[in-house]
């Protein structure tokens, strides 16, 4: 069986795609953009790795009252094997529901990702692709931080969703979801520049102090 290198598994997300999603995030990345705020999911932790079939199971178990799935990083198309089984699963458990997308981020060009998962193009909804630049950031934009990024539908679904997606999905800029598993703070979303200095100060006031910064680090 397959396993893929996991971060980690997040319901309900809201800032990163349609309506309430599940939100996987793999845990490995080669393209290392300078300013980013996931920089603990760049080392490979293959000795962690867990089979497709467990993160489709915790998938499963939540499908029922998600709109999409987003999988992020880490950069998925480092595990290209796993991604496609992974979202070949995902497929499987949709069926016939037409109302479920599947939205994933690459750090690399979309032709480049295309290449690397041959079953990309049919299996995804809408890819965001491109490499984060901190020099281009953009505030404005809806799923993603810099201008250079592109979002491209692959599907009716996603043309459907994500055709207009500044005008639809911009307003998702201003969430900065809060995850807690055991002894750590997850942020979830896209954060504009001086979200993450706010974020510690509000954690400061109630008492939380950050040990390991993510985008510090």
């Amino acid at each position: 069986m397959t396993r893929i290198d996991l971060s980690r598994i997040h319901f309900p997300v809201t800032n990163l795609g349609h309506g309430t999603r599940i939100g996987v995030w793999v845990q490995g990345c080669t393209v290392h953009c300078r300013g980013c705020v996931s920089r603990d999911t760049w080392p490979a932790r293959p000795d962690d790795a867990v089979e497709v079939d467990a993160v489709l199971d915790r998938i499963a178990a939540d499908l029922p009252s998600a709109h999409g799935v987003t999988i992020s990083g880490g950069e998925p198309t480092d595990q290209p094997a796993a991604l496609h089984e992974l979202l070949a699963g995902i497929d499987r458990l949709r069926g016939r529901r037409d109302d479920l997308d599947v939205l994933v981020y690459t750090g690399r060009s979309l032709a480049e990702a295309v290449e690397l998962v041959p079953g990309l193009a049919g299996l995804a909804d809408v890819v965001i692709s491109e490499p984060f630049l901190a020099d281009r950031v953009d505030a404005t934009l809806a799923l993603r931080g810099s201008s250079n990024q592109v979002v491209t539908p692959m599907t009716a679904l996603g043309r459907r969703r994500y055709g207009r997606v500044d005008a639809d999905l911009a307003h998702q800029r201003d969430t900065i979801g809060l995850h807690v598993d055991d002894d750590s703070i997850w942020m979830v979303g896209i954060p504009r520049p001086g979200d993450l200095a706010e974020l510690e100060t509000a954690l400061a006031a109630d008492g939380i102090t950050l040990g390991r910064r993510s985008w510090l680090t």
